[in-house]
């Protein structure tokens, strides 16, 4: 579960980067914006993210965030469509600050959980703990 964090960081900067070659290059990619509660991130949080972690206060933000996200790419999406380079240039403004959030938020939910599951490890050794963890 706790890997998973890893992969769902990689996808929101890949979406991220997505975005700036769309603008960048005029060239629409070939794929869908699924929905909030449909991607990697919406699958976990709904399914057991926010059931068992929360009362995890980063939890909460993360929703919220990953919500606005996913309106961003819309965003950028439908300004491309119709050819409004300003609107599709603020949108991927939006993207790219909350991609940063999403990452930054799940790092620190996936800290906490490290920390809840290793308490007296991690906090001594929080770099160990990490490199031991992803050596598995």
């Amino acid at each position: 579960m706790i890997s998973d964090l890893g992969y769902m960081r990689l996808v929101h900067l890949s979406w991220e980067l997505q975005m700036e070659e769309l603008l960048d290059t005029h060239h629409a990619p070939n794929f869908e914006v699924a929905g909030h509660e449909e991607c990697p991130l919406g699958l976990w949080l709904y399914d057991e993210g926010l059931s068992e972690f929360g009362s995890v206060p980063e939890i909460q933000q993360l929703e919220r965030d990953h919500k606005l996200f996913h309106q961003a790419v819309r965003r950028v999406m439908r300004s491309h469509k119709h050819s409004r380079r300003e609107e599709a240039g603020e949108a991927l403004q939006d993207v790219r600050h909350l991609s940063h959030e999403i990452i930054y938020l799940l790092t620190v939910v996936e800290f906490k959980l490290l920390r809840k599951k290793n308490n007296h490890y991690v906090v001594r050794h929080p770099l160990k703990a990490l490199a031991r963890f992803f050596k598995r």
